[in-house]
């Protein structure tokens, strides 16, 4: 059990928390890891844990009311702090007075991860009471003057909402969810990227930096900061988003996407400089690879980047409608193409007609419950000009391909 110096950033040992002297205090944010009761061996990191009860004592005259009340922060740049919900009720952050301070939150979410991990909230920043959260300057804290503070009022609880404990609860604007999985399905860590018309590809307040945890953790990098949440430009064809993955625990990984708002004719591909291979992601088809824990290329941090490559329909523009793209077109030395599909028409019934250049019927092809990506065979088709039209509901789109 530790307190956590704003000033010094250093933790600071609680060494007992039987005597009156070492009174748990409010508004003072604790960081607590708990493995089992007083008989588990400390020394050992093997040591099988116990259910352990946890009570304190007191009364509800030391609870704090009133206010405003605050909580001393570093003062230096980009610094992070930790604060404590100082009431015996959930309050937003969002309600909080602040100033040089990022708008995202980083809560310890045990259910991600070995051993637990700090995941950033970008929506929904409701702080239980007992439960203490980071917060991270801007990267000039005197400006504006008076450095970087935070402040609770009775206003700020919260009458409604849930819990903030949890990884990027909310999207907004285009969103992308990296997350790392180890042994198939069990979540490690998440990456979040953000897109936004005109926004900054480098670091600024905008991006939130990442508190490493104790097991995997995943995070991209930009001007040599590790970030946990990443806001930028519309994707750009070919740029590559460096990442990061720290304390490899295991053999066996994938990556896996969450999108919204996302634009299908753009391609998601991992970059593995490890294994010199390009491969798309999509939330239907992630990135499974292994780590060799004796081959330091393998198990090299900055392994992985992400590239963007949008994918064109056809040359002369001859889709009537924008909403589902196929691709690659033309088609050369494959056998398949793909097709991808916006949100709104996942899992509806899809039929795929083939024409000749003449409109003679060639083959159907139909699709009970559309998928984010779904494949078209096309091996039976002859070099040429064909007409694809795909109807889902009552609308039609027709697509030209061209097969060499």
């Amino acid at each position: 059990m530790f307190t956590y110096n704003n000033t010094s950033q250093l933790y600071e040992e609680i060494l007992s928390t039987n005597q009156l002297s070492n009174v748990i205090e409010n508004n003072t944010p604790y960081a607590i890891f708990i493995r089992g009761d007083r008989s588990i061996d400390l020394t050992s990191n093997s040591s099988t844990p116990t259910a352990t009860t946890l009570s304190t004592t007191g009364n509800n005259t030391t609870f704090l009311t009133g206010g405003p009340i605050s909580t001393t922060l570093s003062q230096t740049n980009d610094a992070f702090s930790l604060v404590a919900n100082p009431y015996q009720a959930t309050v937003n952050f969002d309600l909080a007075t602040t100033t040089n301070l990022r708008a995202d939150i980083i809560v310890y979410n045990p259910s991600v991860g070995t051993n637990g991990q700090f995941v950033t909230l970008t929506s929904n920043r409701f702080v239980e009471p007992g439960q203490s959260f980071w917060v991270q300057n801007d990267g000039d804290v005197t400006n504006p003057a008076g450095g970087a503070s935070i402040a609770f009022e009775e206003t700020h609880k919260a009458t409604s909402g849930s819990s903030g404990v949890g990884v990027f609860s909310e999207y907004s604007s285009i969103s992308l969810n990296l997350e790392l999985y180890k042994d198939e399905n069990h979540l490690m860590d998440v990456m979040q990227f953000r897109f936004q018309s005109g926004g900054n590809n480098g670091y600024d307040d905008n991006d939130t930096g990442k508190i490493l945890g104790s097991s995997e953790s995943l995070c991209s990098v930009n001007s040599n900061t590790l970030l946990s949440v990443e806001r930028r430009d519309l994707p750009q064809e070919s740029e590559s988003i460096p990442l990061n993955v720290f304390s490899y625990q295991g053999t066996d990984y994938k990556f896996k996407v969450n999108l919204e708002n996302w634009d299908p004719s753009v391609d998601i591909l991992i970059v593995d400089h490890y294994l010199n291979t390009l491969s798309e992601i999509n939330p239907d088809e992630g990135y499974p690879y292994t780590v060799d824990n004796n081959i330091l290329a393998s198990k090299a941090i900055d392994r992985f980047s992400l590239v963007f490559k949008t994918q064109s329909l056809s040359s002369d523009e001859f889709s009537t409608a924008q909403d589902i793209v196929i691709y690659p077109n033309p088609l050369s030395g494959k056998d398949y193409i793909s097709l991808k599909i916006p949100y709104d028409m996942l899992g509806q019934h899809a039929t795929l007609t083939v024409y000749d250049v003449n409109g003679k019927f060639l083959n159907q092809t139909e699709y009970q419950s559309l998928n984010y990506t779904e494949r078209f065979d096309a091996s039976s088709l002859l070099p040429g000009i064909y007409i694809l039209k795909v109807q889902v509901n009552d609308s039609i789109q027709s697509f030209k391909l061209s097969k060499f």
